[in-house]
């Protein structure tokens, strides 16, 4: 089975970016966003069937969105410049 990352990136100049979080994380930020259509029940069932990517930048998602913007600049200009 091809995953969708394959499908997607398939013929193209596609970089894809993993954000990393644990489950308390996303628990907090998903529970800040109440009226966010997934269901935190889930949360838990979605961790156990992660697979983390390994053709990805993998970034820490407890640093401000500024930082893993940043971050991804960086590394696309060293891989396209």
């Amino acid at each position: 089975m091809v995953h969708n990352r394959a499908r997607i990136g398939m013929g193209a100049d596609v970089h894809f970016v993993y954000l990393r979080a644990d489950h308390a994380l996303c628990a907090v930020r998903l529970a800040a966003r109440p009226s966010h259509f997934f269901d935190p029940v889930l949360l838990s069932n979605q961790f156990a069937s992660l697979e983390e990517p390994g053709d990805a930048f993998k970034l820490d998602a407890t640093f401000p969105s500024a930082k893993p913007v940043m971050e991804i600049r960086r590394r696309l200009a060293g891989r396209l410049g």
